[in-house]
């Protein structure tokens, strides 16, 4: 192997990025005083603070192992990359728990699907395919891959679980293993087949939060509740379902399954439509991060760097699409932020105010793929300040300070954090991509980094690859396979020892579209003024003026803080937003209901059991999964008018907090034996907490003047991924006519 150690390198301090931030170079970075130095590729010198309350200046030493033989190796001509990927590949052993799992961190003793899944399609399927099947396999039960815990107790709140499918295919394409296909394709199909059942709404859209962003209160409006999120549509959780169709059709198609593969293909089509009819917003030259509302949602204009990462990966976003994706992804002084703008009523710093590396990782993938070198240099930059610093590969960090001490919540060598750093070099610098049956090799190596990198012992399927890259750019003018002319390509059926040599071609950067830069924090969404007969709100701070919305539509803007409805024809909601004089934006506050009269009917619960045998006592009923409490009937409601319906129960569950767990529970709602969708009850506020009410998901339906018989049933389409706890108090339904 070359000698690369700093003292060979008469370029070792050139600087590779300098902003009023940091500075880093070939062999240090510098910050507020704090410098990280690589002694060699296996010390590290750091003098950044290593507690909250501590200052900077006292060095302290990250000593590195070596790279055992039987994982990949790197070698360069920068010592920072190659103290980071060393570190990398140390926590990589670190991080695998006795079981021979994948743990998702230093505090995280535990293996979480989408941290694992997130894990393996950055790197990890490539460094260790085989313990990353090992902890793919741990994330299933019941045939369906497991939610992770999050808002409300999880799915169907949460519904990002499908974002296995990206790290069961990387797992295929790493191995060959034909059973693992055939397993992996039969878990997605059964995940895939329940959740249409229950969170693809009567649009086509798919339910849930935004993936991996699951503390409400540090992404949401103050005033969503669990059940409003369960009601929202996010971009980054769409994209996933959207590719999970689309793996499962490739699954298909390599099993002989031809007919299955082309309706999948056709699901995954529908979605990836679906977001850029929905979600792209011309004007911007990016998605929207969610639709968010009561029954008549808005786009939220914010950017989501995870969701816009995807759409790019994914081939949502295509051509000259995909490359505005990438510039318009706002970037930070620290790196891409979670989602911009930030929330101002909210400090603590975890989703907002932060950068998170393993987002980094995806947004350099989604830079890498559309050939933009300067976005790919920027965000190899800010990934290699927070591991030199640190000293670890860190959960997270403050996106105004560069502080991993900033934050409310972290962890040392974040799974998904590590494999963010193994996937700029296997995915940017070495162009690793599998497409079909092939190994293509598309290097994105940026100029700051130029030189020679060898990659070394790559195990593969059936052969070995070492791997030789000479120059910057992303063309490859010349490829030599075990010293011979070649494309640069292996085929998936290949074997035995390769040594691959690549000659890049400089590419002019002069042309390339600047980045955009991150924004200052939104403006608070409007208070209403309580127990008001018109609509009047609280001034906000920096507001211009203010933007009026009915039933999800702008009608009207202007600087009073009082508005006098027309007289309303049909059921109306009401939302306000501030604007300030440069644009920036507020939410919009929760919707306020004009009903007209007569519209709005309580209906009481009057017996449950399995016939309904026994009589409700006190106008409320407990909800289990029991032959007893499976189902629920109300009183009979006579309707006057024919018409367009929303029925909601109101309801609580305190089985855990609002915060966290996996019990949501979910019933069927029947109207007069005829079921009409599914009704979400999530965690509503603290574990134990029984008197903490609120209204279900609502679910619109087409009535006839006349009586009609109201029924909340347990059927097999509402088991929650939990298989266990599934429970709820309930007391009336609330009946409106809307339309």
């Amino acid at each position: 192997m070359p000698d690369t150690s700093p003292s060979c390198s008469h370029e070792a301090e050139r600087f590779v990025y300098e902003s009023d931030a940091f500075r880093l170079t070939r062999s240090r970075v510098e910050q507020d005083g704090a410098v990280a130095e690589v002694v060699h590729p296996h010390l590290i010198r750091s003098t950044w603070r290593q507690s909250r309350d501590a200052g900077h200046g006292t060095v302290h030493e990250h000593v590195l192992r070596e790279v055992p033989a039987h994982m990949p190796r790197y070698k360069g001509c920068c010592p920072v990359l190659e103290a980071a990927y060393n570190m990398a590949m140390n926590e990589v052993e670190d991080n695998l728990s006795p079981e021979g799992l994948f743990l998702s961190g230093a505090n995280w003793h535990h293996a979480w699907t989408r941290d694992t899944a997130f894990a393996v399609y950055l790197g990890l399927a490539l460094v260790d395919p085989e313990h990353s099947m090992q902890s793919l396999r741990s994330r299933v039960e019941g045939g369906e891959v497991v939610q992770d815990t999050g808002t409300g107790g999880s799915w169907p709140v949460s519904t990002d679980r499908v974002s296995w499918a990206l790290a069961a295919w990387e797992v295929y394409l790493a191995t060959g293993d034909r059973d693992w296909l055939a397993w992996s394709a039969d878990v997605l199909r059964q995940t895939l087949v329940h959740d249409e059942e229950v969170v693809i709404d009567q649009s086509g859209l798919v339910r849930g939060e935004s993936s991996f962003l699951d503390w409400r209160e540090q992404s949401y409006p103050d005033w969503m509740s669990p059940v409003d999120i369960a009601e929202s549509f996010s971009l980054s959780t769409m994209a996933l379902h959207s590719h999970a169709r689309r793996i499962l059709s490739w699954m298909c198609r390599e099993l002989g399954l031809a007919e299955e593969s082309e309706a999948w293909d056709v699901e995954a089509d529908r979605l990836a439509d679906l977001l850029n009819d929905i979600f792209w917003m011309p004007a911007r030259g990016q998605y929207g991060q969610y639709l968010y509302g009561r029954g008549y949602p808005v786009l939220s204009p914010r950017s989501d760097a995870l969701g816009e990462a995807f759409c790019v990966l994914f081939g949502i976003a295509g051509g000259e699409h995909a490359e505005r994706v990438v510039c318009r992804m706002p970037h930070g002084c620290f790196g891409v932020p979670t989602f911009d703008p930030f929330k101002s009523s909210v400090e603590d710093c975890y989703h907002n105010h932060a950068v998170w590396p393993f987002v980094e990782g995806y947004a350099l993938r989604a830079a890498a793929e559309v050939g933009h070198m300067g976005a790919v240099a920027r965000n190899m930059a800010c990934l290699l300040r927070a591991v030199l610093l640190f000293g670890t590969n860190k959960e997270n960090f403050s996106a105004y300070s560069g502080d991993c001490f900033d934050t409310v919540l972290n962890s040392d060598r974040q799974l998904w954090s590590v494999a963010a750093t193994l996937g700029m070099f296997y995915r940017a610098l070495f162009g690793l991509v599998w497409d079909g049956d092939v190994l293509v090799f598309a290097p994105c190596m940026p100029k700051e980094y130029s030189g020679e990198h060898w990659l070394y012992g790559l195990r593969l399927r059936s052969f070995t690859l070492d791997v030789h890259i000479r120059g910057y750019g992303t063309e490859v003018c010349r490829c030599m396979i075990n010293g011979k002319d070649a494309p640069p390509i292996i085929s998936a059926q290949a074997t035995g020892h390769f040594v691959v040599e690549l000659e890049v071609n400089p590419v002019d950067r002069d042309g390339e579209p600047a980045l955009a830069a991150a924004s200052p924090a939104d403006l608070q969404e409007p208070a209403w003024v309580e127990d008001e007969a018109a609509l009047e709100w609280h001034p906000v701070e920096r507001a211009a003026y203010y933007r009026i919305y009915r039933n999800g539509i702008p009608i009207t803007q202007q600087t009073a803080l009082r508005y006098e409805p027309v007289a309303e024809q049909h059921y109306a909601q009401y939302q306000v937003q501030a604007v300030s004089y440069g644009g920036r934006e507020s939410f919009l506050n929760e919707p306020r209901e004009h009903l007209l009269p007569n519209s709005r009917y309580c209906v009481l619960p009057l017996s449950i059991g399995r016939y309904g045998e026994y009589p409700v006592e006190g106008g409320q009923a407990w909800l289990d999964t029991q032959p007893h409490t499976r189902c629920l009937v109300y009183h009979d409601l006579t309707l006057a008018e024919a018409g367009i319906y929303r029925v909601e129960a109101w309801f609580c569950n305190a089985t855990e907090s609002r915060r966290d767990g996996d019990t949501c529970a979910i019933r069927s709602l029947f109207v007069d034996d005829k079921f009409e969708g599914h009704l979400v009850m999530p965690q509503t506020g603290e574990a134990g907490d029984w008197e903490h009410y609120m209204h279900t998901s609502a679910l619109e339906v087409m009535l006839e003047a006349g009586t009609h018989r109201f029924q909340i049933r347990y059927t097999e389409s509402d088991r929650n991924v939990n298989g266990g706890t599934n429970q709820a108090m309930v007391r009336h339904l609330r009946v409106t006519r809307i339309g």
